[in-house]
Parts: C-alpha cells; sequence; structure tokens
C-alpha cells in the first residue's frame, strides 16, 4: 500500500510542528565543525558546534508561514543570520549547520554546506537562513 498525504495536511502539519509546544517551535541555530553528513540516527552528541571568535548561535528562529514552492513541495523559512569572524585566535571550517532545541540538547533538523565554509580571514562570513520541507 502507498499512502499520501495532502498538501493541506503538509501544511498543516507544518504549522503544527513550528507552534507553541511543536519541535521546530523558536529553534536554535548553529554552526558546526563536524559531522559533514546527517543521517536520522544523528543526534545532538554527535555535533560539534563551532567556537571561531566571534561565533554566536542563532536563537529563536520564528518560521514564517509554510507554503507550497514551485517544485510543488510544502515548505517553511526561518531567518537565520550571519556567522562573521571577527578575530584570529581561533579559526575554522564550517561544515554544516544544525536546527536544536533551546536548551542545546536534541538535534531537529542537520543541514550540510557544500562546498564548506573557511573562515581564515577577519570580517569573513556568510549568513544562512533554513528552510524545512515536509518530510525532512
Amino acid at each position: 500500500m502507498i499512502a499520501v498525504s495532502t498538501l493541506a495536511t503538509q501544511l498543516a502539519t507544518l504549522t503544527a510542528m513550528a507552534a507553541v509546544g511543536g519541535p521546530l517551535h523558536l529553534p536554535t541555530l548553529v554552526a558546526l565543525t563536524a559531522p559533514s553528513t546527517f543521517t536520522p540516527t544523528t543526534t545532538f552528541a554527535d555535533l560539534v558546534i563551532a567556537t571561531y571568535d566571534g561565533y554566536a548561535d542563532e536563537v529563536g528562529l520564528v518560521w514564517g508561514t509554510p507554503y507550497i514552492d514551485v517544485g510543488g513541495r510544502c515548505v517553511m523559512d526561518a531567518p537565520g543570520g550571519d556567522f562573521i569572524l571577527t578575530g584570529l585566535t581561533v579559526t575554522q571550517t564550517i561544515v554544516g549547520m544544525a536546527l536544536v532545541d533551546a536548551g542545546k540538547t536534541v538535534l531537529h533538523v542537520g543541514y550540510t554546506l557544500s562546498p564548506p565554509v573557511p573562515l581564515t580571514r577577519v570580517g569573513q562570513g556568510f549568513r544562512f537562513d533554513p528552510t524545512f520541507r515536509y518530510g525532512e
């Protein structure tokens, strides 16, 4: 048997996931130096959060309204943040990003950056705005 959910159900599910009490309500966005790939069994304990000069988590992300993208998939986006190197004491290469709970104990979503982003010069950085697709 093959089951297919409707777009209306998918949009409602994303809305519920981002609402108060949902697993994606006000997540924290963290930059990672490892791992470079994620599986369904990757946990928060597997992550190595960046510590480069100037690093800070982006806390309390707020999702926009879920919508159907041009590919027909239900998605929602959140403004993330800028990640900029401010000194040369600790430089790092960022290989991924993750959405975790506010207490930084539970991994909800992992993103692999391809290519990885080396932060080796003061002022060097990147912006990351997470997107969550239904079924991820």
